[in-house]
């Protein structure tokens, strides 16, 4: 908070001095010499008539110079409570009047008006100074307002140096710092910290390299004795350098906040460098040239609040990494079911993806369409084995067995919260566009399209690879089917996606060790989606080679 009592805004000797020979000028009509008082040395009044009455114990001298005129001296009047130069003055001058007592009461009535005025201008600078603090304290509410809903809004998987960014501008202003940054607590081999370290940083100055090397080097030197409490630096007003820290030229003030919780430590919050002050000569006087307890309190609440984003994004991770590997897991015992389909659903989940960024859908439905390329087939757990790796052609019997499989992988993965987005996908990968598939025969775009995208991806990949009842057929001919199936078995405009990633749909086959399909040059490789659909003969083809 600061400190109203070190505010000499209005408290400039001179101009107090001026305003005080005013009042006198108004009330005698003549200037004043006014010097300051010095206690030690008490003038005498000179008045052959004065009987030592109050008028002379109370500061006011008269000494009678004839033809109507007295030589008057007003010892200490004073300036102003917080002036630095002088506290009173003596105020001496001739002046005209018929009688002493005449003197007596416009001297009295002068001492008066002066210590009107004196604290007339006293609370003036008190109301500025309470205005101006309640305009900090209104100003810091809405930062820490802003400071929770920023916090509120960003998502658990958002990093701590994306929600440091957000609020460090503000936060600057409101310090009053050069320079404030963000030194993450990840080191080299060396055990040292190094420029990478510095993960956000908002600053004034041009140099910004310098800055970060300071940084790190006063983190190294402090990083102990910051562990409790924030450590404030100030080297304005000191000759010697406490804590043996070494600020480089520009900067003389320096805050650093640990930025932690008790069971893990995320790095530092550092202010460099406090703002010179509009007013001329305050920043060489008083503490507003320093930074203090205010500014360290400051940066400990957003320390706090990035501790506890950074501790609940290091969770999230922990359980994203948990459910993914319970994901792998499941997908293995699948593939180590049949060796024939190993690696199918890691294929079919990256030619997902392949085809989900060409239709420029965000990252998350990226990876949700992902995940459900990995999990779609997650229910022919359910299926026997005898069913499931029979060489030859299925029996009826057998084949309402392998169409379950789509309703069991659903209600497999009903229960997990977090796989909520990627069911319809699983639930729905055998449904066709026309209407002639499975399990609640969909048509067209009420198919989710995650559902859609795991049919072709689901398709293309059972054509080329081998199966017990079959061998994988080239890519040129599996390429071929899945045109003639445009708007009957599959979406076209999921399918026009496919062909303009089938580059980085044949990568994902290049790099898989299991079965590398029979690689022919691509059919649209001389011609768009649109004209090889319209010359491929109307062939009624009924493909649905993804049921096994």
């Amino acid at each position: 908070m600061k400190d109203c009592n070190t505010d000499n805004s209005l408290c400039s000797a001179t101009a107090a001095e001026e305003h005080l020979g005013d009042i006198l000028l108004d009330v005698f009509g003549v200037t004043f010499e006014l010097t300051p008082h010095r206690a030690d040395d008490p003038p005498e009044c000179q008045n052959a008539d004065c009987d030592g009455d109050c008028d002379c114990r109370n500061g006011i001298f008269i000494e009678t110079l004839g033809n109507n005129e007295w030589n008057l001296k007003i010892a200490e009047l004073p300036v102003d409570k917080d002036t630095v130069d002088a506290s009173a003055v003596d105020a001496s001058a001739v002046v005209a009047a018929l009688s002493r007592e005449a003197v007596v009461r416009s001297a009295r009535a002068a001492v008066k008006q002066t210590e009107q005025q004196t604290m007339i201008e006293y609370l003036d600078s008190q109301r500025r100074c309470f205005l101006e603090q309640v305009s900090g304290d209104l100003e810091e509410a809405c930062w820490f307002r802003i400071l929770a809903n920023h916090v509120a809004a960003c998502r658990a998987d958002d990093p701590p140096e994306l929600l440091c960014q957000r609020i460090m501008p503000q936060l600057r202003n409101l310090l009053d710092a050069k320079t404030l940054l963000l030194l993450q607590d990840l080191k080299a081999e060396d055990g040292q910290y190094v420029a990478d370290n510095v993960v956000a940083i908002e600053s004034e100055l041009q140099s910004v390299e310098d800055i970060q090397r300071s940084a790190i080097d006063l983190v190294s030197r402090l990083r102990e004795q910051a562990t409790g409490q924030a450590i404030i630096v100030n080297t304005r007003f000191s000759k010697t350098l406490p804590l043996s820290v070494a600020l480089p030229e520009t900067i003389r003030e320096m805050v650093l906040v640990r930025v932690g919780t008790q069971a893990q430590h995320f790095g530092w919050l550092i202010a460099m460098g406090r703002r010179e002050s509009s007013e001329t000569g305050a920043n060489e006087i008083y503490s507003e040239a320093e930074f203090g307890t205010h500014e360290a309190t400051l940066m400990e609440t957003a320390a706090v609040m990035l501790a506890t984003h950074a501790a609940n994004s290091n969770l999230f991770d922990e359980q994203e990494q948990t459910l993914v590997g319970v994901v792998k897991a499941m997908v293995n015992a699948l593939d180590a079911r049949d060796p024939y389909t190993c690696g199918h659903s890691d294929r079919v989940a990256r030619i997902c993806k392949c085809i989900a960024e060409q239709l420029k859908l965000s990252e998350t439905e990226c990876e949700d369409i992902y995940l459900a390329g990995l999990l779609h087939d997650i229910g022919k757990i359910g299926v026997p084995d005898h069913v499931l790796l029979k060489d030859g052609p299925l029996e009826h019997s057998e084949r309402d067995l392998i169409v379950q499989h789509p309703l069991t992988g659903h209600a497999i993965l009903s229960p997990v919260p977090q796989l909520s987005k990627i069911l319809p996908g699983v639930l729905y990968h055998h449904e066709r566009v026309d209407g002639a598939g499975y399990p609640e025969k969909l048509r067209g775009k009420t198919i989710p399209l995650s559902a859609r995208i795991l049919a072709v991806a689901d398709t293309y990949d059972a054509l080329i690879t081998c199966r017990p009842y079959r061998n994988g057929m080239s890519t040129a001919k599996a390429e071929q089917i899945l045109l003639e199936g445009a708007n009957k078995q599959w979406d076209a405009d999921v399918l026009e996606a496919f062909f303009a990633a089938i580059q980085d749909i044949r990568n994902v086959y290049t790099q898989d060790s299991g079965q590398p399909p029979i690689q022919d040059e691509s059919i649209l490789q001389q011609g768009r989606f649109e004209d090889e659909c319209r010359s491929i003969s109307n062939s009624h083809l009924q493909c649905d080679v993804a049921g096994r």
